[in-house]
């Protein structure tokens, strides 16, 4: 017996994907979103029998269009938070380009995701969001992602207010540094450390 339907954003690599795969192994039914990997993602669909779907968080419209399609596609009853990105840059160099597409995709798109699925889960519903230790501590290089983190974290707290009364859980957890693929190259391949904040 199925434990649900289960949205996971990101889930074609790194923790998206192991959260996937979990997920998937314990019982529940997966709907998968990824950008690009599209490889990962059709060997994840394969191998876990997960279901995926191409969608660019960095577009609103896309964004919402997708947010109503997958509540007419599923019941789904959680919701994990999971795609992110990172665009290392000094201070002078960052751009608000890159500042606005980086907080579209790690807040607003998770939050019109919540908005518009978190209503209609059941009672005892759960949304997870992937936030990051750089919201305590921020970056010398990189300043819109752990704004972006932190911002996410106080939205979670928002959320869980409005939604928990609800009988829907939302939480959050706040990884360190792990090489997951959301910056180009590995540092493992490279022999390097990862950067510190």
């Amino acid at each position: 017996m199925s434990a649900g339907t289960v949205l996971v954003t990101g889930g074609a690599r790194g923790i998206g994907r192991a959260i996937a795969e979990r997920l998937a192994a314990t019982g529940w039914d997966v709907v998968a979103t990824y950008l690009t990997g599209r490889d990962e993602a059709e060997h994840l669909a394969r191998t876990h029998d997960v279901q995926i779907r191409q969608i660019d968080l960095a577009n609103r419209a896309e964004t919402l269009a997708f947010a109503k399609q997958i509540c007419q596609e599923f019941p789904l009853s959680a919701l994990v938070n999971n795609a992110g990105i990172l665009e290392k840059e000094t201070f002078d160099s960052m751009t608000l380009d890159a500042w606005d597409r980086i907080l579209e995709v790690n807040v607003t798109a998770p939050l019109i995701l919540a908005q518009t699925i978190g209503p209609g889960m059941p009672a005892g519903g759960s949304i997870v969001n992937l936030a990051s230790i750089d919201a305590f501590v921020g970056s010398y290089r990189g300043i819109a992602y752990p704004a972006s983190k932190a911002a996410l974290l106080s939205l979670t707290r928002s959320l869980a207010n409005v939604l928990g009364p609800r009988g829907v859980r939302v939480n959050a957890v706040t990884p360190g540094w792990i090489d997951s693929g959301i910056l180009p190259g590995s540092y493992a391949a490279a022999n390097i450390t990862p950067p510190r904040p």
